[in-house]
């Protein structure tokens, strides 16, 4: 295990972290067949970013004060709601309680003539909207046996939203996230500011 040898490190460190945790969120949004994988390295990630900054204790001086004031912007419910999923996707390798759900502000007919334009050989059905929100086809293969490829639906009367079951009242992810995420790089800028600011 390596360990960090400056604040500098720590700092690009928990910087890679968040980008990585970012990342994630992008493939999340992209609503194709890295959705799952996406959501669960967003999670993870993003909560694992207090940890890695954990790591300037013992290389600067007042590490212990500021990191009591500084984390308490994530004294609340959404980031506890953060924390404990990231805990249950350690522990259980999977996350429950999730549905997915559609609003069309009309029939996007447009976008179901597209996806009947590009589907792929074999496909068989086209779905809008699975567990994950995710959109595309049934695809027999020559063995008789079925694949599922996706397609993201750039349709802008088309709003998908996942909800957990646990979510702090009822919210979407894709309001949840942003906000969790902001706050962990607020963090990671005050820290930046606090212990490698330079004297002019």
């Amino acid at each position: 295990m390596t360990e960090h040898k400056s604040p500098q490190d720590v700092i690009a460190a928990a910087r890679r972290t968040l980008d990585i945790a970012w990342q994630g969120w992008t493939d999340y949004l992209d609503a194709g067949e890295r959705r799952y994988a996406g959501l669960i390295t967003a999670i993870t990630l993003s909560r694992s970013v207090t940890n890695v900054l954990q790591n300037l204790k013992h290389l600067v001086e007042g590490f212990d004060p500021w990191w009591e004031a500084a984390r308490t912007v994530l004294y609340n419910e959404t980031a506890s709601w953060f924390v404990e999923l990231r805990n249950v996707i350690e522990k259980q390798g999977t996350i429950a309680g999730m549905s997915a759900s559609v609003r069309f502000d009309k029939i996007p007919l447009e976008e179901v003539r597209r996806m009947r334009r590009v589907a792929p050989e074999g496909a068989r059905a086209l779905f809008l909207v699975d567990e994950l929100g995710r959109n595309g086809w049934d695809v027999e293969l020559p063995d008789c046996s079925s694949v599922r490829v996706y397609y993201r639906a750039d349709d802008p009367l088309l709003h998908q939203t996942l909800r957990f079951d646990s979510a702090p009242n009822g919210r979407p992810i894709g309001e949840l996230f942003p906000t969790y995420f902001g706050w962990l790089r607020d963090l990671v800028d005050e820290a930046e500011r606090r212990f490698l600011r330079t004297d002019e």
